[in-house]
């Protein structure tokens, strides 16, 4: 803690020793930090001096807190967990995520219904009813994004991997949101895997605008290939196939960051994957 702009900190206690991933107050006195693993986070009303622990129903790790003043506020995190207090942070509600294998690294509201969420991928997200519907948003990117901040409703900007520095000017539900909805895609997409990280199977959704010849592969990060799941010709439409974690030869393989790859007549789309043993 610093009350003199950062010339000076004063070490607080904290109920727990795990490591911690964010923090946000809305004044002096209410605040709060997620802690990462198990749905844990804690809360103070007195501006540190003390710390309450309370506990989010999940597993998963929590990367990022957002609250528009000391009642009503969200938090995000790994396979596109989001979750909502209206009481100042004692109990939470699970929201549903258009896109729930991605990873969600930050959250960002101007008021109680606007916000968004970004992560793995260049994925952006986005809300104006306080989280009870999100939308996917083009962001014109496929690199992790770490931070998103917005100063009203139509100006922010999000950062994250590679150096990736984006900004919007759009006002909100023009032209350009996308809103993956089944129907046949103007250019092949490939999607998230579900789960991940994952053991032992994985599964592979893509999406193609025409007939083609289609291959999918999986890579190790050395660019060595692993596995050939597809190897055809196929008609239009949504395809979903599933990885075993085993290689061509039916031997499993070690744990690790992979790479799938869809190559299509006209276009290459890859995209990473963990296999936990």
């Amino acid at each position: 803690m610093t009350n003199d702009g950062g010339s000076n900190w004063q070490m607080q206690s904290s109920p727990v020793t795990d490591e911690l991933y964010s923090l946000h107050f809305v004044d002096g006195d209410n605040g709060w930090i997620t802690v990462g693993d198990f749905g844990t986070i804690l809360r103070t009303t007195d501006g540190g001096a003390n710390w309450q622990k309370d506990s989010i129903p999940t597993s998963n790790l929590l990367n990022d807190i957002y609250f528009v003043n000391d009642q009503v506020g969200w938090t995000v995190g790994w396979f596109g967990a989001i979750y909502k207090s209206v009481d100042g942070g004692i109990n939470w509600t699970q929201q549903n995520n258009p896109h729930p294998p991605d990873w969600l690294y930050s959250v960002h509201f101007v008021d109680e219904n606007t916000g968004w969420a970004v992560g793995f991928d260049g994925k952006v997200i986005h809300t104006n009813d306080g989280g009870q519907n999100w939308i996917t948003q083009l962001s014109g990117t496929q690199s992790q994004l770490n931070a998103v901040y917005f100063v009203d409703e139509d100006n922010g900007w999000a950062v994250g991997g590679d150096g990736t520095v984006i900004k919007t000017m759009t006002p909100v539900g023009i032209p350009g949101q996308k809103d993956f909805d089944g129907t046949i895609p103007v250019s092949a997409e490939l999607h998230q895997n579900y789960p991940n990280p994952f053991n032992p199977e994985t599964t592979i959704k893509y999406s193609l605008p025409a007939q083609s010849k289609v291959t999918l592969k999986i890579y190790n990060i050395l660019g060595e290939e692993i596995r050939t799941l597809v190897d055809e010709v196929q008609t239009l439409g949504a395809k979903t196939v599933s990885w075993d974690g085993r290689d061509n030869h039916g031997k499993q393989v070690s744990s690790g960051i992979y790479i799938y790859s869809l190559k299509t007549s006209k276009t290459v789309l890859s995209k990473k994957m963990f296999l936990i043993r």
